[in-house]
């Protein structure tokens, strides 16, 4: 996802690798990365027990296909004009990401802990995660509640 790196653990970038953004700021793309790096770090924090934690070679590639299968759909991969998004010799765009920063701020809310691997401490589990999809997700419904109602009036 732009976080991290196959076989280099506890490297945690800002803005990696397609995190980048053709129509918003940065800075929102910057601040989920920051948010999902904490998410990764907590149970090391938690426990104070010394680590590392590495993102799975597959999972990293899952990511990458993903990610350059649906830029394809979209003009800064496909056109002339705006070519400098994407790699003349290999056709990678390793620039932008292919969707909406708030479909990035939810692919970034919670880590999927079967694509890393940890030393030193064991994975969170798994209905922890649950309680706090269920409660973003209510703060997300609130916030559409609210803002729908500033909006109406």
């Amino acid at each position: 996802m732009g976080v991290m790196v196959a076989d280099f653990p506890n490297l945690f970038t800002i803005v990696g690798p397609n995190t980048g953004s053709g129509h918003y700021s940065i800075l929102f793309m910057a601040e989920c990365n920051i948010e999902f790096s904490l998410r990764l770090m907590k149970p090391f924090l938690k426990s104070g027990k010394p680590g590392s934690i590495e993102v799975k070679e597959e999972a990293e590639k899952r990511d990458v296909d993903w990610v350059q299968e649906r830029l394809k759909q979209y003009i800064w991969h496909n056109s002339e004009e705006t070519g400098w998004y994407v790699d003349k010799k290999t056709g990678h765009n390793g620039t932008v990401y292919p969707h909406f920063q708030f479909h990035y701020m939810f692919k970034t809310l919670i880590p999927r802990w079967n694509d890393f691997i940890l030393h030193g401490v064991s994975k969170p589990k798994p209905f922890r995660v649950i309680l706090i999809v269920l409660a973003l997700l209510g703060i997300l419904i609130a916030w559409l509640l609210v803002a729908t109602k500033i909006f109406k009036a």
